[in-house]
């Protein structure tokens, strides 16, 4: 019995062809090994980063920008907070110097933080700039000793001994001779300046040790910056007396040559003092009936004129206060003095 086999697989010896949908075409081919090709890391491990976008890189900017004109604005905030107390102090220890030559007490001037301020500007600005002049080339000097003594301790060491051995030296020479001829409310700033100067020497050489030798002696430190704030002080109220002082004198110099102030009165005010002439004005149509001529203005101030006689001396002589909203009773007239 013949056999009869299935007509497809007859004669069919050769290899065999997939179906169409199996077939890939050359693109897909490529698309397909680009996928399955693996990242490239680098040795790190860390794939790189691309760059980040612009938003974002402006974005940091400007918070950086922020972040420096804050710290800018806050370091000129609080160096203005201590330039207006140093020069508000200053002020103060001035007119008490001026004022206090005459006899008068600041207390009945009424000035404000503002008159201080302005009192003290003209006077106060060249001993402030020499002490930042100072400071500025002992920074300088600083930065440029800074790399040596960070490679070398052996030479900070040495650098703090000297200039703790001299400032120990200026701080005592000048706490004697602040005592000796300055004193509470003197006007030598000498001593004073010396004994700051010698102070700021020892904590310049404690600061060096910490920095680049042994760290210690944080309690003493701070006691010894506690005394270069007052020497400071010091020496700041010792100039202020000083310039109080001059001014003052060089005022007294002057009043004889100094505007010159009538007053009118209706009735008598009894003002006396050496250069004062009391003149009776007659006439019934004189509302006016004593003169008071030979004052000199010192100053206006709180509602007040205060007057000196222009014969004043120190023991002879008293300042006269008037008000200065006299209503109909009293008149008061300036008058330039002749060149």
């Amino acid at each position: 019995m013949t056999e009869i086999s299935d007509p497809d697989s007859v004669g069919d010896t050769g290899p065999s062809i997939p179906p169409s949908s199996a077939r890939n075409t050359p693109e897909e081919s490529g698309k397909e090994r680009h996928q399955s090709a693996p990242e490239q890391v680098p040795a790190g491990g860390v794939p790189p980063e691309g760059p980040p976008p612009s938003g974002g890189l402006q974005s940091s900017q400007s918070a950086e920008l922020a972040k420096f004109t804050g710290k800018v604005l806050g370091g000129l905030a609080s160096q203005a907070v201590v330039l207006t107390a140093v020069l508000f102090y200053f002020g103060w220890a001035r007119v008490e110097a001026t004022y206090g030559y005459f006899g008068v007490d600041i207390s009945v001037l009424n000035f404000s933080v503002s008159d201080y301020v302005l009192r003290s500007v003209s006077v106060a600005f060249p001993i402030l700039v020499a002490i930042g002049v100072v400071a500025l080339g002992t920074m300088t000097l600083h930065e440029q000793l800074r790399p040596g003594l960070a490679g070398d301790a052996e030479s900070a060491r040495r650098l703090a001994r000297r200039a703790g051995w001299a400032g120990a030296a200026l701080a005592v020479a000048g706490l004697v001779l602040a005592l000796a001829l300055t004193g509470p409310g003197g006007s030598y700033f000498w001593g004073p300046a010396v004994l700051l100067t010698g102070c700021t020497l020892v904590a310049y050489a404690f600061a060096i040790r910490n920095r680049y030798g042994t760290p210690g002696g944080f309690q003493l430190l701070a006691g010894i910056t506690v005394m270069v704030l007052v020497a400071f002080l010091w020496t700041i109220n010792a100039y202020a007396n000083y310039i109080g002082t001059k001014v003052a004198e060089e005022f007294r110099s002057s009043l004889p040559t100094a505007a010159q102030v009538t007053v009118y009165s209706s009735t008598d005010l009894s003002l006396s003092g050496p250069g004062i002439t009391v003149t009776s004005v007659h006439g019934s149509q004189n509302e006016y009936r004593f003169r008071y001529s030979g004052l000199r203005m010192l100053i206006s101030s709180g509602g007040h004129y205060f007057l000196l006689p222009s014969g004043w001396q120190q023991g002879h002589g008293s300042v006269i206060v008037l008000p200065a909203a006299g209503g109909g009773n009293v008149r008061v007239e300036f008058t330039a003095s002749a060149p």
